[in-house]
């Protein structure tokens, strides 16, 4: 993954002056982030290496295994780019743990279109799950049932005919168990909305799964 050579220098900083006794009490995250942000640009990598395999691991559940490293890539491009906005108040991961799952969001919205999986056989065992995960979601037998691939494929495919949105919000609230309040902030929309349209999602996910019923009776 060549990110640093990806990445344009950024300009020589908003970090301000921080005394010796404030940097000793930084974390280690923040320490890095100021020393890029102050044009020592390929410390960036430390972070890089330091949490690229939560966010692969992160991508990887809601990105076609080609595009992974891509996504990847343009996570820690806009993480870099957006240093400046960083607060220090927040851990540097959770940051970037939203910032990854706003890019998935805009690749399934610029890849909306493409067939990855093939349509659904008519195994009654499979759609049997379909419906479990449609209807009353939970997270334990997702994760139970996940490393199965056909079946994952079958999700998947059930996911793809959302929008980027409704797919973002199935995951996070239905298969990661993410709060409404944390979902709601990494789509930047407010908590009433974000529960709103949440079970919108889940019912137009049912609706397809319904009408696939039908189809295959």
């Amino acid at each position: 993954m060549e990110i640093m050579t990806a990445i344009t220098p950024l300009p020589r900083s908003s970090a301000g002056i921080i005394t010796e006794t404030e940097m000793s009490a930084l974390n280690p995250d923040t320490k890095v982030i100021i020393s890029v942000l102050n044009g020592n640009t390929d410390d960036f990598i430390v972070l890089v290496n330091k949490y690229r395999i939560r966010i692969l691991t992160l991508i990887a559940k809601r990105i076609p295994v080609n595009d992974i490293e891509d996504v990847a890539q343009e996570t820690f491009i806009r993480a870099f780019k957006n240093l400046n906005s960083f607060s220090r108040e927040k851990p540097f991961e959770s940051w970037l743990s939203i910032i990854t799952l706003r890019t998935c969001c805009d690749y399934w919205r610029k890849n909306s279109r493409r067939k990855e999986f093939f349509a659904p056989s008519d195994d009654p065992e499979h759609l049997k799950w379909l419906e479990l995960i449609a209807v009353e979601t939970a997270a334990a037998e997702h994760k139970r049932t996940v490393s199965n691939k056909e079946v994952r494929e079958l999700l998947d495919w059930t996911l793809g005919k959302l929008s980027a949105e409704d797919r973002a919000l199935i995951e996070m609230i239905y298969f990661e168990g993410r709060s409404i309040k944390e979902t709601a902030a990494v789509l930047n929309w407010g908590s009433s909305n974000t529960k709103v349209r949440a079970m919108r999602a889940r019912s137009r996910m049912r609706r397809i799964l319904t009408r696939l019923f039908e189809a295959q009776g």
